[in-house]
């Protein structure tokens, strides 16, 4: 039987391995021997045109190895030129006239812009050890070790009991936070799936475990949220891009091998996320703030719109939809016609922005773009300004298509807005945002003079002087009553327009130049909070006096609750 198999069974395999191979002609029939010494004696013209094929594949060997030769030099040359003497204002210039598009060490740059590493590269090394210890031991405290829980179970009344509800308990903490996992883990699985690096099981657990020490370790003010696995995910694929990079170089020194070490993968990568989330964790702020009503520019106020719903009027303001507002705002000093077109087709600029600011425009470019303009953000200043300008030239650069695919209609125009990578030139974009922003520093410079001359007109003038201004002796109080006589301001805050309730201070759209007079509006609202807090505290301290009173009234504690709403 075993003969037999083997006769019938081999030449199958010799058939199915003959279609994965290019099939030979069978052999000529046997000729005269004066022909076949005519055919075997090659002719001259032959022997030369093998002796040229071959010396010009040596040629290109030799070209391919003095090529190899030539880079692994200017790579090792890079990182000393860039990194031993770092010059930052020398670096961002570079990077800013785009005489420095792309580099090998994209990440080691971040983390500068990012402050994850100092400037002076002699202190790299305890830094490095330094944050990479931290990421150890936020591990040891939020990853729970199954297999160490069970050797601690005790009684039912023991902390540690598999059914304790008890806050502490360790078992307990474990089921609360795996439903946390979970939604997570529901988001890892869909990471950029058409890129074989996010379909392996080890990259997609790191991913999830840093994202939910990420949760956990910052849960008050900056919870997990859909679409922080994807400013992880580029992050992640850029630091492997480069390790494979810098570890394939033989001439890589101890610097470079220890800032890409591949088994600090998640420990970088989780150092520079940190650093991203703290400027993002506005976009994913759902905090309310207030509550506008939303006014279309391009409709009178008879006008009715069919079928028109509640959230057409009243729009919930938190930051994120006031930043997306005001950077839209800005769109008609550079693009009159294509802000006039979104206005006439009632096209809400949080529709499309959100998603732009929260991802830092990761799917509106190529994948493989993204490290590129990254940069150019993290490079302009330390609070992603460069998103605005980038926004905006975004926007018109998708105005161009309408204009040249003929798209006037909702659908089609709202379907160019949310469709991904619809830019394939990003350099075009990156050139037209830095043209913007010298288009705003010159328009704005002649209003920064004249809100300078107008408020030392203001100065100069006399003031009438009242028995309560002379009683409060306070300047804080005296400028919140002067603030309060200016309209305007709070007509934007109602149309929900141009308006942040953060300090200058605190406010990302208020650390560049420009924002004088979103910075005199957040100043006056700061010290009307500051003067609201005032009042409180004297509300509080007669509502307690008045506790004390025998012949208290209702309608007095009614009046002090009326006063405290106000």
């Amino acid at each position: 039987m075993s003969t037999t198999e083997t006769v019938t069974t081999t030449p199958e395999n010799e058939t199915e391995r003959s279609a994965f191979r290019p099939q030979r002609p069978p052999p000529p029939p046997p000729s005269p021997p004066i022909l076949v010494q005519s055919e075997s004696v090659p002719s001259n013209d032959s022997i030369t045109n093998i002796t040229e094929l071959e010396t010009n594949f040596s040629f290109v060997d030799e070209l391919d190895e003095n090529l190899v030769e030539e880079k692994q030099p200017s790579l090792l040359f890079e990182f000393t030129d860039l990194f031993d003497s770092f010059d930052y204002e020398t670096i961002r210039n570079r990077i800013l006239t785009r005489q420095l598009k792309t580099s090998p060490f994209s990440t080691v740059l971040w983390r500068i812009f990012l402050h994850c590493l100092p400037r002076n590269s002699s202190h790299w090394n305890q830094v490095i050890d330094g944050s990479r210890d931290d990421y150890n031991e936020l591990v040891n405290k939020y990853l729970l070790d199954i297999q160490k829980i069970r050797e601690h179970n005790g009684s039912a009344k023991h902390l540690n009991h598999p059914l304790s509800q008890e806050e502490n308990s360790l078992w307990n903490q474990y089921y609360v936070y795996e439903e946390l996992k979970e939604n997570i883990y529901q988001d890892v699985i869909r990471t950029c799936q058409e890129i074989e690096f996010f379909r392996q099981k080890h990259i997609l657990d790191l991913l999830l475990k840093l994202l939910y020490i990420h949760s956990r370790h910052h849960g008050h003010s900056c919870p997990y949220r859909q679409g922080m696995h994807e400013i992880l995910a580029v992050i992640v694929y850029t630091i492997h891009l480069e390790s494979n990079i810098i570890n394939d170089y033989p001439e890589s020194n101890e610097m470079m091998k220890k800032l890409y070490d591949p088994e600090y993968l998640a420990h970088d990568a989780y150092a520079i996320y940190e650093k991203i989330m703290q400027h993002l964790q506005p976009f994913y702020d759902f905090k309310t703030n207030t509550v506008g009503i939303r006014k279309s520019a391009h409709l009178n106020d008879n006008k009715q719109i069919l079928f028109q719903r509640f959230n057409d009027t009243q729009v919930y303001l938190n930051d994120t939809v006031m930043r997306v507002n005001s950077i839209y705002e800005r769109l008609k000093d550079y693009d009159r016609s294509l802000y006039e077109q979104l206005q006439d087709l009632n096209i809400e600029p949080t529709v499309y922005g959100i998603r732009w600011l929260r991802l830092l425009f990761g799917r509106e470019i190529p994948f493989s773009s993204i490290p590129i303009l990254w940069t150019v953000i993290f490079c302009y200043d330390e609070c992603f300004a460069f998103v605005d300008y980038f926004f905006l030239a975004l926007l018109m650069e998708i105005g161009q298509l309408f204009k040249k695919d003929e798209i006037s209609e909702y659908s089609f125009c709202l379907q160019y807005l949310m469709q991904p990578n619809n830019i394939s030139n990003l350099e075009v974009v990156i050139e037209q945002a830095l043209n913007l922003e010298k288009r705003a520093k010159t328009m704005e410079s002649p209003q920064l003079t004249a809100s300078y001359s107008a408020q030392s007109v203001v100065n100069r003038s006399p003031k009438s002087s009242s028995p309560m201004q002379r009683f409060s002796h306070n300047p804080l109080m005296d400028s919140t009553r002067n603030s309060t006589s200016t309209p305007s301001f709070l007509s934007s805050l109602q149309l929900g327009k141009n308006s942040t309730s953060k300090a200058p201070i605190e406010s990302e759209m208020n650390d560049y130049p420009g924002r004088e007079t979103q910075q005199l509006y957040d100043s006056s609202l700061q010290i009307q909070k500051y003067c609201a807090e005032i009042m409180n505290k004297f509300i509080e301290k007669i509502r307690s006096n008045l506790c004390n009173q025998p012949d208290l009234k209702e309608e007095v504690l009614i009046q002090l609750n009326g006063l405290e709403q106000v």
